[in-house]
């Protein structure tokens, strides 16, 4: 098992704080009500039990550790992955869309492609990473049929790094 101290700390903060990072199109509390420790532990097992959460705490896998060191950005990944694929968008464009808060259609479309890019790498991340991974979305922009993609190791770590240089601490909910 990996124990890198932050990784395993930000995994633990993942499976039992989904508050922190659902995103606000699925859940919109005011931030006051998440600064109550009891009220927030009471909004987290909403949220567990709303969804079905697996709260097994498993081995930290490479790739695991990976999603989870990159977890809030996993959706401007998904955006950049997507967009690479359909190669409908090119990176200005992408930037700005996404500061400006408006996504396209062909942008959702790049968000929806970019997820199931993501959700293929089901085989190699913990369950409890994987059914969370959908709630770092806007659900409008997830809404489609499922269209199986390759994984791609290589796309997947360009789409990191590429999430941190541009987009790193930047809170919108147009993803």
């Amino acid at each position: 098992m990996i124990r890198m101290d932050g990784i395993y700390k930000k995994y633990l903060s993942i499976i039992f704080d989904p508050a922190f990072y659902i995103n606000r199109n699925r859940l919109n509390l005011p931030s006051e009500l998440l600064e109550n420790g009891v009220i927030r532990s009471e909004i987290n097992n909403l949220i567990i039990n709303k969804y079905d959460l697996n709260c097994d705490i498993e081995p930290l896998s490479g790739v695991t550790a990976m999603f989870v060191a990159n977890w809030n950005l996993l959706p401007a990944v998904a955006y950049f992955i997507g967009s690479q694929e359909s190669r409908l968008i090119n990176h200005s464009e992408m930037v700005i869309s996404y500061y400006g808060g408006k996504i396209s259609k062909q942008g959702e479309a790049a968000i929806r492609s970019g997820f199931w890019h993501l959700i293929e790498w089901k085989e190699n991340i913990s369950v409890g990473i994987y059914e969370r991974i959908n709630l770092l979305f806007n659900p409008i922009a997830l809404e489609g049929n499922y269209t199986p993609v390759e994984r791609n190791l290589s796309r997947l770590n360009e789409g990191m790094q590429y999430a941190k240089r541009h987009f790193t601490g930047i809170q919108t909910s147009c993803l």
